[in-house]
């Protein structure tokens, strides 16, 4: 009873932490794409997703019944983040209570809560705590299935790695660490039995594979940078899972690369509890399972990286890291004395309100701060005669904000050209001021810059002498 009665208190806490301020931050340019998304019919969302499969469909399409049913602002459109949010604290805290005991899972619970990079990925309008909910539950369902057999957890294991696979091509990189984890345990299912889980899963997953496979590269992810050094980055990934993704300090990646790895130490090493004080290590198959959850996607996602594209860079393509992360550290603490466990929890919470949620919560801004709406009423308040306006990004996609500008799309890694003589002024949007695409315009000159956010707007006139001429 005293589990559940702290358990619940961390889920409020946790759903007051994701839904202040929720509405007050812009959409950015992936949140308009699901809103675009979104706002189709089911068809027409499966037909965006199928001719280019950067994402399974499945968020989409449930996205698409939530909009119909609650309609689509900053805070409806984010809300469903916020649910798996919640749902992942409670699985989070059942998986660390199988994997070891109530504590752990409290402790995990506790510490997913108030994690700024969940909360971060909480208040976005993508999927991507949908996919990792959906593989920790998995996980969960697989650890059950390995200690005993039961036909309702194999159902259940099922169904949700399907489910995970339709929403992120993430569960499948899961799948294969669980299959690999599957030979560490006592097998209650033989080697050919749970081969055959999965030819039923991947038999499911058929319709998507096929479509996936018809484009081996996708034109929308070749702006992901190269990483230089992926020793580095992983660090400053880790950096960002302990801290939070708004900001990274190079004076605290140290700090945080020693934390990490004294984190990923303290579950497993120990001194003996004896006169000598022996120094011992001590790792269980569980703890195994959790390196494996941890380490294996960062090797992943570095072939992927070197042989078929770009991907190592970017945090959100393998963020889940950190819920193995919490879960050790949850294990770690439980093996402190008391008094310890209480300041390192202490510490650890009031750090993560003092340096990462405070700074976020009084910025009211993401990292991707696009304020597409303010730069359109900027634009439309000076009102020039026959202007234009450039944007970097599908123009389906800002139908949101109901502009009477027109507007144009600048393809990425391309020039925009303009020569005629009949607009008096063009503005050109681009983000965080990257020339993503050139813009030439002999016969205009470069009148005002400003910034909206990290929007940086240019406006360009009518070059005078030209127009007498």
């Amino acid at each position: 009873m005293k589990n559940k009665i702290i358990l619940g208190l961390i889920l409020i806490s946790a759903f007051l932490l994701r839904i202040y301020k929720l509405g007050q931050i812009p959409f950015w340019e992936d949140e308009l794409w699901t809103l675009y998304r979104s706002s189709l019919s089911m068809i027409g969302t499966l037909k965006t997703l199928v001719s280019l499969p950067v994402h399974p469909p499945l968020y989409y399409l449930l996205m698409n019944s939530w909009v119909n049913l609650f309609g689509a602002n900053e805070f409806t459109l984010r809300f469903p983040s916020i649910i798996f949010s919640l749902l992942s604290v409670f699985f989070i805290f059942k998986l660390g209570e199988s994997l070891y005991n109530s504590r752990v899972g409290l402790y995990a619970a506790l510490l997913l809560a108030v994690s700024p990079f969940n909360i971060y990925y909480s208040q976005e309008a993508k999927g991507y705590i949908m996919s990792w909910t959906l593989c920790l539950i998995s996980f969960w369902l697989f650890y059950r299935l390995m200690k005993k057999f039961r036909a309702a957890d194999l159902t259940a294991y099922i169904l949700v790695t399907i489910v995970s696979w339709y929403t992120s091509y993430i569960g499948v990189v899961y799948s294969l660490i669980q299959f690999i984890c599957f030979f560490m345990f006592q097998k209650p299912l033989s080697v050919k039995e749970w081969i055959g889980v999965y030819i039923l899963i991947i038999g499911w997953y058929l319709f998507w594979l096929q479509i996936f496979l018809r484009h081996p590269t996708f034109d929308c992810i070749q702006w992901i940078g190269t990483t230089d050094n992926y020793f580095v980055r992983a660090g400053v990934h880790i950096d960002q899972m302990l801290h939070s993704p708004v900001s990274v300090s190079k004076r605290i990646l140290p700090l945080s690369l020693i934390t990490f790895v004294s984190l990923m130490l303290l579950p497993i090493a120990g001194f003996k509890k004896d006169s000598r004080a022996k120094f011992v290590i001590d790792i269980k198959r569980e703890d195994i399972m959790l390196f494996a959850w941890f380490l294996f996607p960062f090797v992943f996602y570095f072939l992927i990286d070197k042989f078929w594209f770009h991907i190592f860079i970017k945090i959100r393509y393998i963020g889940f890291v950190h819920i193995p992360l919490l879960l050790l550290l949850g294990k770690g603490i439980d093996k402190l004395r008391t008094r310890w466990r209480i300041f390192i929890v202490v510490f650890l919470v009031c750090y993560t309100f003092l340096f990462s949620l405070y700074p976020y919560y009084a910025k009211a801004s993401k990292k991707n701060d696009q304020r597409w709406a303010d730069a359109f009423n900027t634009i439309e308040k000076i009102n020039p005669p026959k202007s234009l306006v450039v944007v970097p990004i599908d123009i389906s996609c800002l139908k949101y904000y109901k502009s009477n500008l027109s507007l144009i799309k600048a393809s990425d890694n391309k020039t925009y050209i303009y020569e005629g003589r009949d607009l008096q002024s063009i503005f050109v949007l681009s983000r965080d001021g990257k020339k993503i695409f050139s813009v030439f315009l002999p016969e205009y000159f470069l009148y005002t810059e400003w910034w909206e956010g990290i929007l940086n707007v240019r406006w360009y006139k009518l070059n005078a002498a030209d127009k007498l001429d």
